[in-house]
């Protein structure tokens, strides 16, 4: 019996893990719809404008990573 209680702990207790990292995953998802209506709320008709900018700068963050692992993964 005792083994049987050890199981159901860890299956509840597995169980109550994942729904609780699911709710934090899901919780910091951000819909289109939500993102553009906080872009035109904090920047009124200039967000798409903030948007490019964005795009722009997210973009050359990743040519630069993508040139420190190319540095990288040559000098091995």
């Amino acid at each position: 019996m005792p083994q049987i209680y050890k199981l159901m702990k860890k299956v509840i207790f597995t169980a109550l893990m994942s729904l609780f990292i699911c709710t934090i995953i899901d919780a910091q998802i951000l819909r289109v719809d939500e993102l553009e209506n906080y872009a035109k709320e904090k920047y009124r008709e200039k967000w798409v404008d903030a948007a490019e900018n964005l795009g722009q700068q997210l973009l050359a963050g990743q040519e630069q990573q993508n040139n420190i692992r190319s540095n990288y993964s040559s000098r091995k």
